[in-house]
């Protein structure tokens, strides 16, 4: 048995959290859609003792063919399986006395598991809770910048990073060298681009997922109005969206400046004009000019 407790000198109790959930292979998390489909727990005391605990969770909604190739679960296999509002409030009162430890633990299992307990009114609060994310600390030790990647590629020191004829130089001798090291690795640039593009989930209307099909409402995803159908959204903050200085993509603004004027997209993948949109497309409420 692995003594954590004496390694990490606990003083409260360990839980080792990973989740798997309805989320698309390539999309971005999100725990306002996402459902857990399974949920594996660890928990180490401070005495050194142990517990564990799996279980498949069914989520009331299908899970999409590209979720299951990630982890193999599908709809069968969690047909007669628990839901979360029968197990969650059992697994939270466990958890809550708990730090947390797990891979990419804080920006996914945590708010997802979190976000759970919320849609079902289940006590969880992670405020307090510390958590050990293992992705961002093998981050910490071997980061993920291009001197560090330069030296692992080549096994010598970048010297005069930053300077842009030397990371130009680095990233050319870096990439054959990382060819070699990795044999598995594609040799054509169709399929190193492939498989470094990022992936559009087919729930995402811009290529950034900023706004996303909830059933056939187009919704913001992102800032103050995330959650709101665009429809609902105050004209404003299309002009927010639209000034010069803000870092938004072609494709939402082109959604913003289409929205400000009452067109939306449909999933036609036409437009339509807002319901008693006025001359300049601001739409109105009925009974109001």
């Amino acid at each position: 048995m692995i003594d954590l407790a004496g390694l990490l000198h606990l003083t409260r109790p360990l839980v080792f959290l990973d989740l798997e959930s309805t989320t698309e292979e390539g999309a971005e998390p999100d725990a306002k859609e996402d459902r857990i489909v399974q949920l594996g727990a660890r928990k180490f005391y401070e005495d050194g003792k142990a517990t564990e605990f799996t279980t498949l969770i069914n989520p009331g909604q299908p899970i999409a063919p590209s979720a299951t190739a990630i982890h193999g679960i599908t709809d069968s296999m969690v047909a007669d399986a628990p839901m979360f509002r029968d197990i969650g409030r059992v697994v939270a009162i466990s958890m809550g006395d708990c730090d947390v430890a797990g891979y990419n633990a804080r920006r996914y299992d945590v708010p997802l598991f979190t976000a759970e307990c919320r849609r079902h009114g289940i006590d969880y609060d992670p405020a307090g809770v510390r958590v050990i994310d293992l992705y961002l600390l093998w981050a910490k030790v071997e980061p993920r910048n291009l001197a560090a990647w330069f030296k692992r590629m080549t096994g010598r020191e970048l010297q005069g990073e930053h300077a842009a004829d030397v990371d130009v130089g680095a990233a050319v001798e870096g990439l054959p060298a990382m060819l070699q090291l990795f044999p598995d690795l594609p040799r054509t640039v169709d399929e190193l681009a492939a498989l470094t593009a990022r992936k559009r989930a087919p729930s995402w209307i811009d290529q950034d997922g900023r706004f996303r099909w909830r059933g056939d409402e187009p919704t913001v995803c992102f800032g103050k109005h995330d959650g709101l159908p665009m429809r609902r959204v105050p004209k404003d903050y299309w002009n927010y969206i639209l000034r010069p200085d803000k870092d938004f993509s072609d494709d939402v603004k082109k959604l913003a400046d289409d929205a400000k004027r009452g067109v939306y997209p449909t999933r036609r993948g036409a437009v339509e004009l807002a319901e008693g949109a006025d001359d300049d497309g601001q739409a109105n409420l009925p009974g109001m000019r």
